[in-house]
């Protein structure tokens, strides 16, 4: 038995049909047949029942639930330990704070659009959520409870699993928040922000930790902080993959300090790189340095160094020479460009010091101006960096797994694309600073969700029918009706699409009814 919604074009109503499937024997197919129970209420989503099925004095009410999405994330929770956890820090709300991260996963909405969602959908609160209840709920997530939930969170994720850390900024409308001030702000816009230190497995590309820091703070300043955190929160068994913007002398020395493990790219600011780029440049197009990584031709040599003369790093130089060439190329088409806008006196003042560096120029009564190449110059280039990668760790000797734990680390830059665009973290609208860190808590939540659906559909090639928005969607045409003086509640039949959607989590929808 399933519902069937028809709307009359003519009259906008929505008429419920119950409708049963059978084998009809005499025109040997399958069969069916509808009986109208009521209508649709356009505004609270019950079904209003229709005369003929009100059957003795005392009214009858139908509700529809829509409950795809929540039958997936109730899935997680279980799976991931998340709501055991919840309940154990947050016995009074965790279903609350569920619920919250329930509208966020799926709507990626403002929380101020949390109440006609709560009584359309179930979730794990299963009441009406009004909006000034959630403004008594954000400041009440402290930071001590975050804190312990981070430790017993931390420690389900730490399974001999490298975590990414990275950091994003997030834009702020308020002035009253003293987190919020002006820095780089990476989407470019110039308003104050915070920043969201966080950390993410690469296995499990589930989010492990966050951390907010005022605005102003720069990358590699972060780290520090951070690492102070994580011995409070017993992550004795770190073993963390960053960019080169966290890159420092001092940080390479508190990770050896702190016993962590780490693998870290140098950037070329460094002399350090420099020097490591130099001692390889002639021998390291040699074939014996040849290696393929993901069908990708690379050439490397790896070594094992002293740091600071004191303990064994390893280092791995890299060397694409495909990037290299298409450095080159781009090189020789600006080449061309200065020259022609010296030859045509048509000069740009952004490019004065390149006329200056990679031209000799000669202005002469008889011939006017005499342009020629700075040869040096232009050779001196063909020495830069272009093409070449440096990574340091203390715990990788093969350069290939090194190279593809770095590489992975693009789990972050996915994450974080996710909580500002899936997620309604584009800008903060929330001014008071506990109101924030609460509404932070909540996204991370969320965003445990998010990560872990767009691994399972990475992994079982889902997204070739469509975002994560649309297969919750598709999940979120499954219903249950519940009408008054019935045991159980009418489950909406499952089309093949949401058999598949649930095949691929492991789910079977039918328990959970």
């Amino acid at each position: 038995m399933s519902l069937v919604y028809l709307k009359n074009k003519k009259s906008n109503v929505t008429y419920v049909y119950e409708c049963i499937s059978f084998w009809n024997k005499e025109k040997k197919r399958p069969d069916s047949t509808r009986t109208c129970i009521g209508k649709l209420d356009p505004t609270s989503g019950d079904i209003i029942p229709s005369k003929k099925q009100i059957t003795s004095l005392e009214p009858t009410f139908a509700s529809i639930k829509t409950i795809g999405a929540a039958l997936l994330f109730d899935n997680i929770c279980m799976k991931t330990g998340l709501t055991l956890i919840l309940k154990q820090i947050f016995p009074d709300n965790w279903n609350f704070i569920l619920s919250l991260a329930y509208f966020q996963a799926s709507e990626g909405e403002p929380l101020s659009k949390v109440e006609h969602w709560s009584k359309m959908h179930r979730h794990p609160y299963d009441s009406f959520i009004d909006n000034r209840r959630v403004s008594e709920l954000l400041p009440s997530i402290g930071e001590e409870k975050q804190l312990e939930f981070f430790k017993k969170w931390a420690e389900k994720r730490l399974e001999e699993e490298y975590l990414a850390y990275d950091i994003t900024s997030v834009s702020s409308y308020s002035e009253l928040n003293d987190m919020a001030r002006y820095g780089y702000n990476r989407d470019g816009e110039s308003l104050p922000q915070i920043n969201i230190a966080m950390l993410f497995g690469e296995k499990t590309r589930l989010p492990v930790y966050f951390k907010c820091l005022p605005g102003s703070i720069k990358d590699v300043s972060t780290l520090q902080n951070f690492l102070t955190t994580a011995v409070f929160l017993h992550m004795g068994k770190l073993r963390l993959v960053m960019d080169k913007g966290f890159y420092s002398r001092k940080n390479v020395n508190d990770l050896f300090d702190k016993r962590m493990k780490f693998t870290i790219a140098i950037p070329f600011s460094s002399t350090f790189a420099k020097e490591q780029v130099e001692r390889v440049r002639n021998t390291i197009t040699d074939h014996d340095n040849f290696i393929q990584v993901n069908n990708q031709n690379l050439f490397c040599i790896s070594s094992l160094n002293k740091w600071e003369e004191k303990k064994r790093i390893y280092v791995h130089v890299f060397y694409n020479a495909s990037t290299a060439a298409a450095d080159y190329e781009a090189f020789l088409n600006k080449m061309h460009l200065w020259e022609n806008e010296l030859k045509n006196g048509q000069l740009i003042e952004d490019h004065q010091k390149y006329y200056t560096k990679y031209f000799l120029i000669r202005n002469t009564p008889k011939r006017g101006r005499q342009i020629s190449y700075n040869q040096s110059a232009i050779e001196a280039y063909k020495k830069n960096t272009a093409g070449y990668l440096v990574l340091i760790s203390n715990d990788i000797k093969d350069p290939i797994e090194a190279l593809t734990v770095y590489r992975t680390k693009d789990v972050v830059e996915k994450a974080f694309d996710n909580l500002k665009n899936s997620l309604d973290m584009k800008r903060l609208r929330v001014h008071l600073q506990e109101n924030m860190k609460g509404r932070l808590f909540i996204q991370f939540i969320a965003l445990i969700l998010v990560s872990y659906i767009h691994k399972v559909m990475g992994d079982n090639d889902l997204f070739k029918f469509g975002s994560m928005s649309c297969l919750l969607k598709e999940l979120n045409l499954l219903n249950t009706v519940s009408i008054t003086g019935t045991k159980k509640p009418i489950f909406s039949e499952q089309t093949k699409r949401q058999r598949e959607i649930f095949q691929a989590f492991g789910i079977d929808p039918k328990t959970y009814v």
